[in-house]
């Protein structure tokens, strides 16, 4: 009897659990239709809503033509008005890059005030890379180095860049940071480079300095596209520090207050000009020789009294056209005979030294030799 009624009371229970069961089934099934009914809704919705924003994208686009339309055709009415648009865009560009060559330092460059006169005046610009120079001013505008150095190169396309770079002698950490990553682009795709290190006491000595903290670390590397360089350097001192691994174009040098003894003789084999001023020191004849053996021109002017040490071996000069010097005493350094080339002698009154007894070059006379 008690098993029958332990039996009766499990079926009991198994029937209420089942009930539940079924319930909870029921519930869920009706939960699923309700999402099921609201997702097909939204997805109607969804559907509907992707449709009116295609048609409103279209209505735009139709705008927008219409706009551009109607904005040309006021742009080619003003053109009868103003004369400066009349002028073609071929002329326009070139007014535009011969200005862009005569930036003034610490000004906003022309390429930018350009873009930002009138909408042709912007189209043109943007589409003209060769107007984009770089003009880095490190001691009053530091801040916005990066972000300035990425439009231009964006700007610019592949184009080689003529490329000035005004900075402090020595440059902060945090900047030598930000510098890593936006110089090296610009100084391989340098064509026309200067490199400004100023100094609050310019020229007031000669120091040496860790070259990882000047703006010159970022000679040290490859310029494949380098034909114009000129450094200032205020005297600094560099240590064994040596530049410009590797320039295979470079044809024009001017320095500074930076000794020539500076840069490897290798990237200056075809240099054709060397101009060298403010100079507190000079190379001696051989090494000058070594170092720019294809020179047509050269200029030397000195800082401080200092002179070219002669060698032992007369050296010549075979294809130097142009000589022009500070003083008559650094003549005597170049022999009689070494300049066969030679057409356009031109010598200073001489700060440092006064001898007017040395003979000109057999070369030319003396009525050519020199201007006083």
């Amino acid at each position: 009897m008690a098993e029958a009624n332990f039996a009766q009371a499990q079926r009991q229970r198994d029937e209420h659990h089942l009930a539940a069961l079924y319930q909870q089934h029921a519930e869920a099934l009706a939960r699923t239709r309700a999402q099921d009914d609201e997702l097909e809704r939204t997805r109607r919705a969804f559907e509907s809503a992707t449709t009116s924003a295609r048609i409103a994208r279209l209505d735009l686009e139709i705008a927008e033509r219409a706009l551009k339309q109607h904005i040309d055709a006021i742009s080619e009415r003003s053109a009868a008005i103003s004369p400066i648009q009349r002028l073609p865009s071929e002329l326009l560009l070139r007014i535009f890059r011969s200005r862009s060559l005569d930036d003034s330092c610490g000004r906003c460059q022309s390429s930018f005030i350009v873009a930002g006169t009138c909408r042709r005046w912007r189209k043109l610009a943007l589409e003209s890379t060769a107007l984009w120079s770089i003009y880095l001013d490190l001691v009053k505008r530091p801040v916005y180095a990066a972000e300035y150095v990425r439009a231009v190169l964006a700007r610019s396309g592949n184009q080689s860049l003529v490329v000035t770079v005004l900075a402090p002698q020595q440059l902060g950490a945090e900047m030598v940071r930000d510098l890593n990553e936006i110089l090296p682009d610009v100084i391989t795709r340098a064509n026309y480079l200067s490199i400004l290190a100023c100094h609050p006491t310019l020229f007031s000595g000669h120091q040496n300095i860790d070259i990882s903290t000047t703006i010159f670390k970022f000679l040290q590397l490859p310029t494949p596209q380098l034909a114009h360089l000129m450094i200032l350097g205020t005297g600094v001192r560099l240590g064994d520090a040596r530049l410009l691994p590797a320039a295979p174009l470079l044809a024009f040098i001017e320095l500074v207050a930076y000794p020539l003894s500076r840069l490897p003789a290798a990237p200056l084999q075809a240099v054709q000009v060397l101009d060298l001023e403010g100079q507190y020191e000079l190379p001696d004849m051989a090494l000058l020789h070594e170092m720019v053996p294809n020179v047509r021109r050269l200029i030397i002017t000195r800082l401080s009294p200092c002179h070219m040490q002669e060698t032992p071996v007369p050296v010549h000069f075979a294809h130097l056209e142009h000589l022009e010097l500070d003083g008559i005493d650094l003549l005597s350094s170049f022999p009689h005979d070494g300049l066969p080339a030679l057409t356009c002698l031109i010598v200073g009154s001489g700060r440092f030294a006064d001898d007017n007894s040395l003979p000109p070059p057999a070369t030319i006379t003396e009525t050519e030799a020199a201007t006083f």
